[in-house]
């Protein structure tokens, strides 16, 4: 059952969403539908960088940033308090340079000039835009708690997730630099485990790797490293008991999935645990046929684990 519609957001899924992780997207966009969440996919938006780019031409990718929060503002969904458009993502990565354009080019941010914002749109005039340096980042946990929030989340919970223990796996691009964001503590982060303990009734487990770095854009450079990043975080979890881990980052998700089999290998361990992506996990709560989730995309796929806790 879907919610009548109560507000809108821009919507910028990533790249990753729109090629090997589809899933997540497919996920996000039922839940939301479910919240009453509208949402506007911002058109050509293209990619954010990276951290490919940004570590390349940190201006090219400022530029790139600056243009997809122009089209957010084209979008013309101004849904809060004091007329500011958010834009929400369902990667990590393109929150954090969508963030840092946005308060490169706010004159009201100390690291922000009205110089900066001019030169970002000398370039968008060649195009026929203009960003006027008023968007806003959102992120999925914040979408929930923020916009949705506790009462109206609870009226749709139809499967509480009593009997999972959850590793929740924040990653950090997210939460660093906290000035850009400032939701939570990057060092001591709840909003995963408060989604999952107090909106799903779910179980979670207290492990020192929740907030690392998934090493996703290490792998082309420095494969090995990334491996044993990857491992020694999957182990951590098991080793505390968790059924699945649970992520609200799409190249977290499949840098934790795809990558599993060779990064246990590497750490000469054998196990397998399931990722799951945050807006599958709410779908499953909220009554979402599990094969409509894209648990069959998953390397290690969590539909027996949820078949024997009978979800």
């Amino acid at each position: 059952m879907s919610a009548e519609e109560f507000v809108r957001l821009a919507y910028y899924p990533g790249c990753e969403a729109k090629t090997i992780n589809k899933a997540a997207d497919e996920a996000t966009r039922k839940i939301c539908k479910r919240f009453g969440v509208g949402l506007i996919e911002l058109e050509n938006a293209g990619c954010c960088g990276s951290v490919d780019l940004r570590i390349q031409d940190f201006e090219a990718t400022l530029a790139l940033n600056g243009r997809i929060l122009a089209l957010t503002e084209e979008t013309g969904v101004y849904s809060f308090a004091g007329g500011r458009p958010y834009l929400f993502t369902i990667c990590n990565t393109c929150a954090y340079n969508l963030q840092t354009a946005a308060f490169r080019y706010n004159p009201k941010y100390v690291e922000g000039s009205q110089e900066e914002l001019d030169k970002l749109n000398k370039t968008l005039a060649k195009y026929g835009r203009i960003y006027r340096g008023t968007a806003n980042v959102m992120t999925l946990p914040w979408v929930m708690i923020r916009t949705v929030g506790y009462p109206a989340f609870r009226d749709a919970l139809v499967k509480p997730l009593n009997g999972l223990k959850i590793a929740p796996f924040y990653g950090c691009h997210m939460l660093r630099p906290d000035k850009y964001y400032g939701f939570e503590n990057p060092m001591k982060p709840t909003s995963l485990d408060i989604l999952i303990k107090e909106f799903m009734d779910g179980d979670t487990v207290e492990y020192k790797s929740k907030s690392l770095c998934c090493a996703f854009h290490k792998l082309m450079t420095e494969e090995k490293t990334s491996y044993l990043s990857i491992g020694h975080i999957l182990k951590d979890a098991v080793d505390h008991d968790a059924d699945m881990v649970v992520t609200p980052c799409t190249q977290c998700q499949v840098a934790l999935d795809l990558y599993q089999r060779e990064a246990v290998k590497e750490i000469g361990e054998e196990f397998e645990i399931p990722i799951v992506y945050l807006s599958q996990l709410i779908g499953i709560a909220t009554g979402i046929p599990k094969e409509e989730l894209g648990f069959k995309e998953h390397v290690v796929s969590p539909i027996k684990l949820l078949e024997k806790k009978r979800f």
